[in-house]
């Protein structure tokens, strides 16, 4: 648990202009992979997620995520400090202190995770550019780094990790997954694991910004959908965006609503 929540946390939205040459699509589950403070360019960021057994709202304070307001199963705000150090804890539920590291020509954080003021024993290391995302996990006992590569129409995902037990590796796994894009439609991507089709992406735009939203398998309804604001588009900002319909299989995301790839 304590590993998922260090890697999970990170999974989420920086910008669906990182990358040009890439479809939107693509570009979009490349973004969806990246801290929400790790975001390049400032007029969009994401506002909400929906689920069919969770919706989570993200609180911004200049520019930064403070908090995420999650309701589900239970209701319950997840407290960020970016730039921050301990003194900033409330002690109380689940917090995260994100600050700054050394990496040339990149952004970089490193990430630790408190619960009830007790820190977890291990650190997440979040590195992002405009076409390359990694995030790495460091504990006494275990080792997990995944990165995204993005390209003019893939994206690349590749995980590696392993345990550690009297200064060897131990139970070392890896896995690729791709998601490809729509040839004929700039909209859509699919998202493939062992060369089969998981699940198929679609960037929708609408008045405050855009969505994305994921459709696992055959499914008639999006199992999550992801609401960003581009603050561009001022004139539409008041206008509330109606929660969309989603099926049980959405439990496939993680604690902040986010996409979690199971096999």
């Amino acid at each position: 648990m304590i590993r998922e929540s260090l890697f999970l946390v990170s999974f989420t939205m920086l910008t669906l202009n990182t990358a040009a040459f890439a479809n939107k699509c693509t570009e979009a589950a490349f973004s969806m992979n990246a801290n929400p403070n790790l975001r390049i360019d400032p007029n969009i960021y994401v506002d909400s997620v929906y689920t069919k057994s969770s919706t989570q709202k993200y609180i911004y304070t200049n520019g930064k995520v403070t908090e995420v307001r999650e309701k589900g199963e239970k209701e319950q705000i997840l407290y960020f400090y970016p730039d921050a150090d301990k003194s900033s804890l409330k002690n109380t539920g689940t917090e995260y202190i994100l600050t700054k590291c050394e990496a040339k020509d990149t952004l970089c954080y490193v990430q630790s995770i408190y619960q009830d003021g007790v820190l977890f024993d291990g650190t997440l290391t979040i590195k992002a550019t405009p076409d390359y995302i990694s995030q790495e996990i460091e504990q006494p006992d275990y080792h997990q780094l995944t990165e995204f590569i993005l390209k003019p129409d893939t994206l690349i995902s590749k995980d590696e990790s392993y345990g550690r037990q009297m200064g060897y590796k131990v139970n070392s796994k890896s896995s690729t997954m791709l998601y490809v894009a729509d040839p004929n439609d700039d909209t859509k991507c699919y998202l493939y694991a062992n060369e089969k089709n998981y699940a198929t992406l679609s960037y929708n735009p609408n008045e405050k910004g855009f969505s994305i939203s994921m459709t696992i398998g055959n499914l008639d309804h999006p199992s999550a959908e992801y609401f960003f604001i581009d603050a561009n588009k001022t004139s539409s900002l008041r206008k509330a965006v109606k929660p969309v319909k989603m099926l049980p299989k959405a439990r496939y995301f993680d604690l902040l609503g986010r996409y979690k790839f199971t096999k």
